[in-house]
């Protein structure tokens, strides 16, 4: 079926994972009762009784053994933003950490750049720093852009706060990626961060919740005007924009009515700013193949949210079960990827002619 490419996992290199095990407060790496090491993250995070880091997590032999028997060919490797651990971090405490991760995924990129790609992470609580380590990993590193947690863009005053970050990736022709989490709680414009406890069906709350996040995020992203000076930045939305893809036509009729009927479309138009990855969410054939209706095909890339997901072969089934046309299947799997990762390799020229 030609080349799948995987645009939605992450990686928790060895060195990262020995930084936060010598970390006294949460978040922080502990060994629970069972031997287990467990990343520990804030009290009303999903992951607060820890989080078992598999050997999937930093294990790379063993994660191509699983990449090859599902078929995968090449995947983009992200720090998993869901686990809250930047939010809680201070500058001081950031800097280092992100620093030690870039490294190491830079160093595993140059190595295995046949399976592998990735984006840095930045720090949220120091967005000037942030942005010199942007141009670092464009410059030095070898990494296409970074990625970066949707909560910060829950609304246009939050969102203009990365303003130095988004300079940055525009001189590089950044790939952006928007994955599930908050930002540092000095970030203005974020909603609060509500806890829910173990009698309230937690999963599906944050389930919920995670969903209108990545909504609120793809609103700001496309229908403010705030990515009008960024022409040339990629963006990538992960778990298909959340609940997005429900809403994207009541918010077109919404605009209609607001604005007339002069340019129709416009909204819709707007929303192919963006590319939506399925993660998680494309598990369920009914909303993946509902994002494809709504935005396109050639709007939507593969992604198996691996790990903590360790059933990777049962993503890719998911997958390819759901009804497309070999034209539109083949955009998901390789021709969308392909086409990003095309138009990253002249960044050095284009970095060199603006600085």
């Amino acid at each position: 079926m030609g080349t799948l490419i995987d645009w939605h996992s992450h990686w928790i290199p060895r060195r990262v994972i020995d930084l936060l095990r010598q970390r006294r407060l949460n978040p922080r790496v502990v060994e629970n009762a069972q031997g287990e090491s467990v990343l520990l993250a804030q009290p009303w995070a999903v992951a607060a009784k820890g989080r078992p880091l598999i050997p999937e997590w930093h294990d790379i032999d063993l994660r191509l053994r699983r990449l090859d028997a599902a078929g995968i060919d090449r995947q983009l490797l992200s720090w998993p933003t869901t686990n809250q651990v930047d939010a809680f971090l201070e500058a001081e405490e950031a800097r280092p950490l992100w620093t030690a991760y870039n490294n190491e995924l830079a160093r595993l990129v140059e190595e295995r750049g046949d399976r592998f790609f990735g984006v840095a992470m930045l720090p949220s609580s120091d967005i000037h720093w942030a942005a010199r380590e942007l141009e670092r990993a464009h410059r030095e590193l070898g990494l296409i852009g970074a990625a970066l947690p949707i909560g910060g863009f829950q609304t246009l005053a939050a969102a203009r706060h990365f303003a130095p970050v988004l300079e940055v990736a525009q001189r590089y022709r950044s790939h952006l990626y928007f994955h599930t989490g908050p930002a540092h709680p000095s970030l203005p414009g974020q909603p609060p961060n509500v806890p829910h406890p173990e009698n309230d069906v937690p999963l599906i709350r944050w389930s919920l919740d995670t969903g209108g996040s990545f909504a609120a995020g793809v609103v700001t992203l496309t229908q403010t005007g705030f990515l009008k000076p960024y022409p040339d930045v990629t963006l990538q939305i992960a778990m298909l924009g959340g609940s997005i893809p429900f809403l994207a036509e009541s918010i077109e009729l919404r605009a209609r009515g607001l604005h007339g009927t002069s340019q129709p479309g416009n909204t819709r138009d707007a929303f192919r700013r963006v590319y939506f990855d399925s993660g998680v969410i494309g598990r369920g054939p009914r909303a993946l193949k509902l994002a494809v209706e709504t935005f396109g095909a050639d709007r939507i890339l593969f992604g198996t949210d691996f790990p903590p997901l360790p059933a990777v072969e049962d993503t890719v089934a998911a997958f390819d079960s759901v009804e497309l046309t070999a034209e539109d299947r083949n955009l998901i799997r390789s021709e969308n990827g392909n086409r990003l990762l095309e138009a990253r390799k002249s960044e050095p020229e284009l970095a060199s002619a603006s600085v």
